[in-house]
């Protein structure tokens, strides 16, 4: 996939708009892989409250993951510069992979979640037991953030992409803790996918992007959590559990 407009529609003849062409390959393009990774499970995410520019830190679960996440890290990555969120679920996350990847944290505050405005700190519950026209909307997809007081999808991938292309410039590997909303909203708008196309992002789900010098954007993977069980714990906690119950 890419973000070029004019490649995806065939008007771009250029060397690299496919790279298995027997052109340039990628020995002659300078590539960065741009590892996301949003958070682990909030105190917040426990209580089903909208977060946005709000929210807690990581529940007990949450820090299990982001250590299971972080030792896979290293395990695929061995060592890369992390930059995160600037919010505090993003950078207790963040905490964790850059002491696994032998690295320091950057914050970065344009790496944050959409804000949801006068909905921030509000339960799924009270606002559908509320049921206001713009939550019956949102549930059926429709994007009423702005309506509300906070952002809309453009508006958030407008901030995000550029930042994930400044924190990958001049680098062959960097590690993006961020959040749901702007790593799902980010990758639509760097990759120039129409709206809905990916699913959800789960907590410490890893998505990967492969970003070459001449501005293409290339999905690698996406959501993978073979870090974790299906119960969302660590992999090998779930594993201990399923044989503990047996």
């Amino acid at each position: 996939m890419t973000s070029n407009d004019n490649a995806r529609d065939g008007g771009d003849s250029g060397d690299h708009a496919d790279p298995s062409d027997d052109g340039a390959g990628w020995d002659e393009v300078s590539t960065t892989r741009v590892v996301l990774v949003r958070h682990g499970e909030s105190h917040w995410n426990v209580q089903r409250r909208l977060q946005g520019h709000s929210g807690s830190g990581l529940s007990p679960a949450g820090h299990d993951q982001a250590r299971a996440v972080a030792d896979w890290l290293a395990a695929t990555l061995g060592s890369a510069p992390v930059v995160s969120s600037d919010l505090q679920r993003a950078r207790e996350t963040a905490g964790h992979v850059a002491s696994a990847l032998a690295s320091d944290v950057v914050e970065d505050p344009d790496l944050r979640e959409r804000s949801w405005g006068a909905w921030e700190g509000r339960t799924v519950e009270e606002l559908t037991a509320e049921g206001s026209d713009a939550w019956r909307r949102r549930a059926t997809g429709e994007d009423v953030a702005g309506e509300v007081g906070g952002e809309s999808g453009p508006d958030l991938a407008a901030r995000v992409v550029p930042a994930i292309r400044r924190h990958a410039a001049d680098r062959e590997a960097v590690v993006v803790v961020s959040h749901g909303g702007s790593i799902w909203h980010g990758l639509h708008g760097l990759l120039g996918l129409p709206a809905m196309t990916l699913g959800g992002v789960a907590n410490t789900g890893v998505s990967e992007v492969l970003l070459t010098g001449d501005g293409h954007a290339w999905l690698q993977s996406y959501n993978l959590r073979g870090h974790l069980g299906p119960d969302g714990l660590p992999a090998a906690r779930s594993a201990a559990g399923a044989r503990h119950r047996a």
